[in-house]
């Protein structure tokens, strides 16, 4: 099995460019994904997975509610 570095996604890739999705959703999103590097070095993949899939949708969701407030 690969070893996933730090900050890296399970792919080993780096994540994406940091945009302003407000300082919350960015920390949860950053201990979300420490929390399935944890996970994934532990051999639990599908629960890495889903994690990771968590920070994708906190990512998505500070990126959507931060151009609603831009729009208003």
């Amino acid at each position: 099995m690969k070893r996933a570095r730090r900050s890296a996604d399970l792919f080993n890739k780096s994540p994406a460019p940091a945009f302003t999705c407000g300082a919350e959703a960015e920390e949860l999103s950053r201990h979300l994904r420490t929390l399935s590097e944890d996970a994934y070095r532990f051999r639990m993949n599908r629960a890495a997975i889903l994690i990771e899939v968590a920070a994708q949708i906190v990512e998505m969701e500070g990126r959507a509610i931060e151009e609603a407030g831009d729009a208003g």
